[in-house]
């Protein structure tokens, strides 16, 4: 799994700088379309973006989210000396111990990327990677996972999201979808490179950089129709599994879908990154993604499930509209600033979470303390 996971990078990486579009979802929508023989091109786009690649550059690239990545670095890391991890190791009759420090710090895993349009991806270089994975709304292979669930026909049906019904002031009925992607952060070996110069010791998050963890559009039946989750008993308890409070709620968590009933688009777009992340970072939930769970053990303590209201679990830095220096735990306020919000509803974040580890001085941990 290590090694497939590595070379689908390097081929991502080649897509970034050489605009070579050959991904693994490129082979599935390939097989796809020859079973239902419809991979013609489709040259009518939506949204704001157009069908063509060139027509939406993005509002930021991954050399200036590497650079606001390390900008915050420092603020974010928040490194902490834990306590000590004691090994043994025996051979035959004989054993004996070593003793390592433990440590704990914030690293940089995720960017999530959110936006109303199929086509208007903010994050330029995932545009490219998106349409090569199939990922666009105007995709036949899109087209065709909505078909298998749907008796319309879709080429009548507008896939690209907004608002979906109009909203009036002091009537919070506006129907939002919001798409999100969530790819490793470009930044991780700069970060992980600076960590270790200051500190020595500094936990790895495993974190692939560029790895497309999630697309939105390609989990189209579970994120836009939220299916299995809008039957889940979650989904039936209101201001139980919430994000935010009774007086600054930005609304239900479950089910963890595209859906949102919100009057501020930017609450919306709050909320839909906190669903993508809450399921990317365990595993067998109903969702067509690559968790993001490093293996534990062996002096590593990964974190677990994303928890409101705990700092640990999961922190987000606004990569876009606002350039944001330090790192927090959503939602945000009841009213946020006019610097946090965008007319097109483009965001992006950086999702920090922290890690525990210890440097491995033996064969086997028989103590840790912190």
């Amino acid at each position: 799994m290590k090694s497939a996971r590595n070379g689908i990078t390097s081929l991502l990486l080649v897509l970034v700088f050489l605009s070579a579009f050959v991904t693994p979802f490129e082979a599935e929508a390939m097989i796809t379309c020859d079973m239902i023989n419809t991979c013609e091109d489709d040259d009518d786009g939506g949204g704001g973006g157009g069908g063509d690649p060139g027509e939406n550059e993005g509002v930021i690239n991954t050399v200036e989210i590497v650079a606001y990545t390390m900008e915050a670095a420092l603020q974010c890391m928040d490194w902490e000396l834990e306590g000590v991890c004691i090994w043994m190791t025996c051979a035959t009759f004989i054993c004996h111990f070593d003793v390592s420090t433990k440590v704990s710090n914030n690293a940089p895993e995720l960017t999530f990327q959110t936006y109303n349009f199929g086509n208007d991806e903010p994050w330029g270089e995932t545009k490219y990677l998106n349409e090569a994975a199939q990922a666009s709304p105007d995709s036949d292979f899109v087209k065709y996972l909505m078909e298998l669930a749907s008796d319309y026909n879709l080429d009548d049906i507008d896939l690209h999201g907004g608002y979906t019904t109009p909203g009036h002031k002091g009537n919070h009925a506006n129907l939002h979808h919001r798409t999100v992607d969530a790819y490793g952060n470009p930044a991780i070996v700069a970060y992980m490179a600076l960590s270790e110069s200051l500190w020595g010791l500094v936990c790895d998050p495993k974190a692939t950089p560029l790895f497309p963890y999630y697309i939105g559009n390609l989990d189209v039946i579970s994120w836009r129709w939220s299916i299995p989750e809008v039957v889940y008993p979650q989904a039936f308890i209101p201001g139980i599994y919430d994000l935010g409070s009774l007086t600054n709620n930005y609304g239900p968590i479950y089910p963890r879908s595209s859906m949102s009933i919100q009057q501020d688009s930017f609450k919306s777009a709050v909320l839909g990154v906190y669903r993508a992340a809450h399921f990317i970072v365990q595993k067998g939930q109903p969702h067509i993604y690559y968790p993001l769970k490093p293996p534990s053990g062996k002096g590593r303590w990964p974190p677990g499930g994303l928890k409101y209201n705990n700092p640990d679990s999961g922190q987000f830095q606004m990569l876009y509209p606002d350039t944001e220096s330090d790192c927090r735990s959503f939602p945000y306020g009841a009213t946020p600033g006019l610097s946090k919000r965008d007319i097109t509803t483009q965001y992006v974040w950086n999702f920090w979470r922290r890690h525990k580890c210890c440097r491995r001085a033996g064969s086997k941990l028989i103590y840790h303390s912190g």
